[in-house]
């Protein structure tokens, strides 16, 4: 299997192995931490952490601690043949008695049998796991419940879910949530529509999720909530721009014909055209169709008031309605389009602060989608810039992923949007993006770049770029 997946399955339980191992193997050696010392500086330095731990280790061969950070590190990176051999390692170190340790790593190679589809493998280290810390090793169930469900043993899955959600919910990872979600679908769809509303508070938004709802509740024959959960996955395609509005109506109409051949559709057919009206943005046409639902389903009370924002201040009461939505349309550009706008209104007492918060949280959603460049405007007034230096602001967010882009490899060029950003006058922006520059510019590779940019800068930009190079 491709290493990214194994690395998106087993990174997690790298961190539970750092934590579950202690520095009980010879640490007071005096030799040893002084080593240590030092390699952590040739890191901080620029040294590839990986190489130099690793160096590190045949010096030193009887540090368990040094082992585990270098089998965490290979998880991480996706090298899990190499963090095997480390595993193996550790096993045979590790003292019989150190229970929890031993369990961590029946844990972790339990993750890495699912990531191979090695379902039976899988099951018997997550069963070591349990069995050696039953109260630490919880989460281990998640794997023992994947691995049931993938062997067909169902029932068996199911109970062991629900006791690992029980004791370890807060470690489970999207995949666990989408797992059991799935192990339910048949036997209990309203128990899998129930964890599924649960995973959607908890994690990003992923295309498709909407799809995997409407088959659900289809399953339990509610038609209106099968549409609305489409058009959920319509709507957040539309507003990241991955389609454009022309597309996200047909995609609606495809559901239509679709619909054609069911019996008793004329509820799913209502709740289409209230749909295909929302998208369209005929928001009187949407509230009529959405004022009579009676659901809990977030989607479409999500829809009704945002149908309402779109025409009028929304009451007191309905802005609380509004907020309790943030959890799980967080993701959602136009859930914060939506709020923005409405605070823009200056009957809607809404403090710059507010209007600032809700600008940024619109533009991570979708840096490059159709409502970003509305809330880059509302953002630079929310500071006190114009509206015309919208089109330069950046986000914190977005400042810090330009940088994490170019350090891994993106190159030099990555960082112009930064530069149009220290243009602008001075604000809160502009100072987390010179603070990120001056970090940079430790390293001779930077020090050069800001150099050879500062020779034809001007302004501001050049007054920030010499500050950043202390010239």
């Amino acid at each position: 299997m491709h290493a990214s997946r194994l690395r998106m399955l087993a990174a997690a339980w790298a961190v539970a192995l750092i934590a579950a191992m202690s520095w009980s193997c010879s640490n007071n050696n005096e030799a040893f931490q002084s080593a240590y010392a030092a390699a952590l500086e040739r890191v901080k330095g620029g040294a590839d952490a990986l190489s130099t731990l690793m160096a590190l280790d045949q010096e030193f061969p009887d540090q368990l601690s040094l082992k585990r950070e270098i089998a965490a590190m290979l998880i991480t990176k996706g090298e899990i043949e190499s963090a095997e051999v480390y595993l193996s390692v550790i096993e045979k170190m590790a003292p019989r008695k150190d229970k929890e340790l031993n369990a961590a790593v029946a844990g972790v190679r339990a993750r890495i049998a699912l990531a191979r589809q090695e379902w039976a493998q899988a099951l018997a280290a997550a069963d070591k796991a349990l069995a050696l810390d039953p109260q630490g090793s919880g989460s281990a169930g998640f794997s023992k419940g994947r691995a049931l469900a993938a062997l067909g043993r169902v029932p068996e899955s199911v109970d062991a879910f629900k006791a690992a959600f029980a004791t370890s919910g807060d470690e489970a990872s999207a995949d666990d949530w989408m797992a059991y979600v799935s192990t339910l679908s048949d036997a209990d769809p309203g128990a899998a529509l129930a964890a599924l509303a649960e995973y959607d508070s908890r994690f990003p938004y992923e295309p498709g999720m909407g799809l995997v709802e409407s088959a659900l509740r289809e399953k339990s024959g509610d038609l209106a909530g099968a549409v609305y959960a489409v058009c959920k996955d319509v709507e957040y395609a539309r507003a990241v721009g991955a389609i454009d509005v022309a597309t996200a109506l047909d995609r609606l109409a495809q559901v239509r014909v679709a619909l054609g051949g069911m019996a008793g559709s004329a509820e799913g057919t209502a709740a289409l055209d209230t749909c295909d009206a929302f998208i369209r943005g005929d928001w009187v046409l949407a509230q009529r169709g959405l004022s009579a639902y009676r659901g809990d389903q977030p989607m479409p009370s999500w829809m009704y008031l945002a149908s309402l924002a779109r025409t009028a201040p929304l009451s007191p009461e309905q802005l609380d309605a509004y907020g309790r939505l943030a959890a799980t349309f967080s993701d959602l550009p136009s859930y914060w389009h939506v709020l923005l706008t409405s605070m823009e209104r200056a009957s809607s007492g809404a403090s710059a602060a507010d209007r600032r918060r809700a600008a940024e949280l619109c533009i991570d959603a979708a840096p490059e989608g159709p409502h970003a460049s509305d809330a880059r405007r509302a953002l630079a007034l929310s500071i006190g810039l114009g509206s015309d230096a919208g089109s330069s602001i950046l986000t914190k967010a977005e400042i810090e992923n330009l940088g994490a882009r170019s350090v891994g490899g993106g190159g030099a060029e990555v960082l112009d949007p930064i530069y149009r950003l220290l243009t602008l006058p001075d604000n809160d922006y502009t100072l987390y993006a010179v603070g990120m520059l001056k970090g940079l510019s430790a390293e001779a590779f930077y020090r050069a770049i800001f150099s050879e940019r500062a020779r034809s800068a001007s302004g501001r930009l050049l007054e920030r770029l010499t500050y950043v190079l202390n010239e």
